[in-house]
């Protein structure tokens, strides 16, 4: 179990770190709750997603967000 939890920290940080670095805000949050008046899409990484399927998520996000600018 301590394997699976220390992959699933490991993707998150390559998620946020590669995120940030593209000038997406990841929130900062830890929790489900959206304030009110805003939105957000939710995305859950786990333990059995590859540095490959992050790297397309990521890919993926940043283009829909240039097509909308």
């Amino acid at each position: 179990m301590a394997e699976a939890r220390q992959r699933l920290l490991a993707n998150v940080d390559v998620f946020r770190n590669v995120m940030r670095a593209a000038g997406l805000d990841t929130g900062g949050s830890f929790t489900q709750i959206v304030p009110l008046g805003k939105a957000r899409i939710r995305i859950s990484l786990n333990a059995c997603h590859t540095t490959e399927d992050i790297a397309f998520l990521i890919d993926k996000l940043i283009a829909a967000v240039r097509a909308e600018d």
